[in-house]
């Protein structure tokens, strides 16, 4: 339980650290996209387990009959754990490594 606060409130410093706003405009490009990064992998740690109900509800909601809706539920939980490893683990690389220079973060914006 510890560690999962320890990551949460990580994450809330991640996202609240790229959302600053800056005052210098001849920021060089490596300190913008770094705190992008930062900012970006605080979001995809932060909202990654939101996938679990996402697409478990998306999978469920295709069903026409009930044994549609179990095998839903089961293929939507197999695709949210996918998605949700894939997201937070992307978020936690970029999180933990935001001063790296890198053109972009491993997983952009979720639309």
């Amino acid at each position: 339980m510890r560690k999962l606060v320890t990551i949460m409130v990580l994450a809330l410093v991640a996202m609240s650290i790229g959302s600053l706003s800056y005052a210098d405009e001849a920021s060089s490009a490596v300190d913008s996209t770094s705190f992008k990064n930062l900012q970006n992998g605080g979001r995809n740690v932060s909202t990654g387990l939101m996938n679990v109900m996402d697409s478990t509800s998306a999978e469920m909601a295709k069903a026409k009959n009930p044994g549609e809706r179990v095998t839903g539920f089961v293929a939507g939980t197999a695709i949210a754990t996918q998605k949700t490893v894939h997201q937070f683990g992307a978020g936690v690389i970029d999180v933990l490594t935001f001063w790296i220079p890198k053109k972009e973060p491993l997983i952009k914006e979720q639309a």
